[in-house]
């Protein structure tokens, strides 16, 4: 895939995802081993203190994990008050295996059928960015303070898995993989990319 910018041709190669066939929900359950009343004393979460003491006092040394999941099998969506708005989706596994990619930085997209859904930058190395990432959703991602980033763009990926093609353009320069990711963003106006410049 080629893209222009700067007056460059930038090329895309395409990467295999691996995918493993698992999907999970309720994944924020798993997070151990922070109890309720750990987790309210957080300053992102102390606004539900009040509600907590009020009305679930006797949960406060439960497993966080548990006492959110425990709420939704019983129909009560407070529990959604800890988690992002991403993080009761289902998720599932991926990741790239070329070893010629992992340690490299630049930009990526992600494309379904021939539209660019997804154009990202990766200042590290795509091993960080897609395996331990996007690809596996750490259960703390779940919650107000996770990453929620990951957890929405996991969803996506796993809900189009059987069409999602995945692309990186290798660059070495920090402020031109920067600038370029902000051009394409601008140009192409992906819609799985929610922050627009």
């Amino acid at each position: 895939m080629q893209l222009y910018w700067n007056e460059k041709e930038l090329t895309f190669e395409p990467i295999e995802l691996s995918f493993k066939d698992e999907i999970t929900t309720n994944h924020f359950a798993r997070l151990k081993p922070k109890s309720l009343a750990a987790t309210i004393a957080k300053d992102r979460y102390n606004h539900l203190e009040p509600i907590v003491i009020g009305k679930y006092d006797k949960y406060l040394e439960w497993n966080i994990g548990e006492f959110l999941f425990y709420l939704k099998e019983n129909g009560d969506n407070f529990y959604t008050r800890f988690l992002n708005q991403y993080g009761d989706l289902k998720f599932g596994t991926f990741r790239i295996e070329d070893k010629n990619y992992m340690n490299k930085k630049g930009l990526y997209a992600y494309r379904v059928d021939d539209e660019i859904k997804y154009i990202g930058r990766c200042l590290d190395n795509f091993q960080k960015r897609v395996n331990n990432g996007y690809g596996r959703i750490s259960p703390k991602n779940c919650y107000l303070d996770g990453r929620n980033t990951n957890c929405r763009m996991n969803n996506l990926i796993m809900d189009n898995m059987k069409q999602i093609k995945f692309y990186v353009c290798l660059m070495d320069n920090v402020e031109e993989i920067k600038e370029a990711e902000i051009y394409f963003i601008r140009q192409i106006n992906p819609s799985w990319n929610i922050q627009k410049y």
